[in-house]
């Protein structure tokens, strides 16, 4: 599991860049990739969302997400089976 040090727009590429480079390991981004720190960047979190979708070892935990908007983002934006509720 991944605890971001900042949020998934600003670690977007060091994210692809470790899920390509292990890509044996499955990688969980923890809190939505800390959805709390993109409250006024939603378009690029939504933006970054569709970046990782199709990379096949990047889940998504949605402990903490406590705004629909986000959530709803996710559902929409990325693959379902690898969202954790």
């Amino acid at each position: 599991m991944l605890h971001l040090p900042n949020n998934i727009i600003d670690d977007l590429g060091e994210i692809i860049l470790l899920s390509k480079r292990f890509s044996n390991i499955s990688f969980i981004l923890a809190h939505g990739g800390v959805v709390q720190k993109c409250q006024k960047r939603v378009n690029e979190y939504q933006l970054s969302i569709t970046k990782i979708k199709d990379i096949e070892n990047i889940y998504i935990d949605t402990s903490g997400i406590n705004q629909p908007l986000f959530l709803s983002i996710l559902l929409r934006s990325f693959n379902k089976k690898r969202i954790l509720y």
